[in-house]
């Protein structure tokens, strides 16, 4: 455990000198003529002009993108005259599609129900019981089975 610890202390120590000589060793130093500096100032030009025109075409295209793709919106939705009834429509079919289930399923309760009050009335009471005692029995099991 000790020489691995030694090696690592080498290795920083090593390190940490190569940093130390690092920025006198980086030190660069150019002589630059008037002619060749005024080249170089020329080719940076034409590179951003190269650029500025590069990204002009590129905002071009997608502005052109953004109106064709306007252009295809309006032409498919051209036969609401600019206003898109769609949901609407949707919400107003369904309304009444419900309501007419509704009124169909009643019409039939009540053609085939008879119309004697009193055999509604024992059919309900005889529903009711039932579930009562249904409820019962599986209370008195579920008491019958933490008894035991």
């Amino acid at each position: 455990m000790t020489t691995i610890g030694k090696k690592v202390d080498t290795i920083n120590q090593h390190i940490n000198k190569v940093l130390e000589n690092a920025p006198n060793q980086l030190k660069v130093s150019v002589n630059v003529n008037d002619a060749d500096w005024q080249k170089i100032q020329e080719l940076f030009a034409k590179e951003r002009q190269w650029m500025t025109s590069q990204m002009q075409i590129h905002i071009r295209e997608v502005n052109s993108m953004f109106a064709d793709e306007r252009k295809k919106v309006r032409e498919r939705y051209k036969e609401y005259d600019g206003c898109y009834l769609g949901h609407y429509a949707q919400w107003f079919f369904w309304f009444f599609f419900t309501i007419g289930i509704f009124v169909v399923a009643g019409a039939k309760q009540l053609i085939t129900m008879s119309y004697s009050v009193s055999d509604n009335i024992s059919a309900v009471y005889n529903f009711f019981a039932a579930f009562l005692r249904s409820i019962l029995i599986r209370r008195s099991l579920l008491i019958l089975l933490l008894a035991s």
